[in-house]
């Protein structure tokens, strides 16, 4: 009976460090599954309200052409009442009947996203988003379609991923 039991000397601290190891490998997975989760959640939401406050004002940036100024500055400095701190010529550009959307689209994001654009790298930063992206960013006669890409930067990595890249999509009905 003592030959029984010296041949299964150490047995328990093998299936402890077994099931130990399979427990942090989940709990590590489902902590990095919720720093993915939040980052998705917060660019959702700017992108969301980005689309919904170009699609609030879009049935007059319709009436901005080239020649307008007087017109695009008035309804530029209403809908962002001045938070950008950029020349003139910048701002038009950025306009919506201008080409550069990707770079209006941008803008938006920021400034509804949060106080500014420095408060809300912060919060990017801190959610391990970097590298955010507007190039596929569309406008078309009835739709604006937001296409952001963004990468998600893991606090464990398991097997080599040590970051993720989301795209996230919001659409919204032009007036």
């Amino acid at each position: 009976m003592n030959k029984k039991f010296l041949s299964e000397k150490g047995v328990l601290s093998v299936e402890a460090s077994i099931a130990l190891s399979v427990l942090l490998f989940f709990v590590f997975s489902m902590m990095d599954f919720g720093t993915v989760f939040r980052a998705q959640n917060y660019m959702v939401h700017g992108a969301v309200q980005t689309a919904k406050a170009l699609s609030y004002k879009s049935y007059e940036y319709k009436t901005i052409t080239a020649g307008s100024t007087e017109i695009a500055l008035s309804l530029f400095s209403e809908l962002f009442s001045g938070v950008t701190g950029k020349t003139e010529e910048q701002d038009l550009k950025l306009m919506w009947g201008i080409e550069g959307i990707e770079e209006c689209t941008e803008l938006v994001f920021y400034n509804t996203a949060g106080a500014n654009r420095e408060s809300v790298e912060n919060s990017m930063k801190r959610y391990g988003i970097e590298d955010v992206s507007f190039k596929s960013t569309e406008k078309t006669d009835e739709d604006l379609i937001i296409n952001i890409s963004y990468k998600v930067k893991l606090k464990y990595p398991f097997f080599g991923f040590s970051e993720v890249t989301l795209r996230q999509q919001a659409k919204s009905r032009l007036w």
